[in-house]
């Protein structure tokens, strides 16, 4: 990245999720301390079922990867005013998380 586009206190780490060899979804957290604001795509064909086991897979990567304590996450990916992020089945973190430290 070119230094004039490079954040000094934020840093972004991408991600593309594979279920048995094949992409399932895309997306991506902006880094800040132990917070990170969370972004997901989940292609339309892994929606539902298992759609928010793999969400909340990706945030324990991200808690230990990174050491991120408090994900935020847009209203929009799990619904408000996005059909889609009702569909999408993911909306389910919403409850608290057990993520065990």
């Amino acid at each position: 990245m070119t230094p004039n586009r490079q954040l000094p206190l934020e840093t972004y780490a991408g991600y593309t999720l594979f279920k048995n060899g094949f992409p399932a979804a895309y997306g991506g957290g902006w880094l800040h301390g132990k917070k990170s604001l969370f972004g997901i795509n989940i292609f339309e064909q892994f929606r539902g079922g298992e759609s928010g086991y793999l969400f909340m897979q990706l945030l324990r990567v991200y808690r230990e990867a990174f050491g991120v304590d408090y994900f935020e996450v847009e209203p929009y990916q799990y619904g408000l005013d996005n059909p889609e992020g009702i569909e999408s089945g993911h909306f389910g973190f919403i409850i608290v998380m057990g993520l065990d430290h």
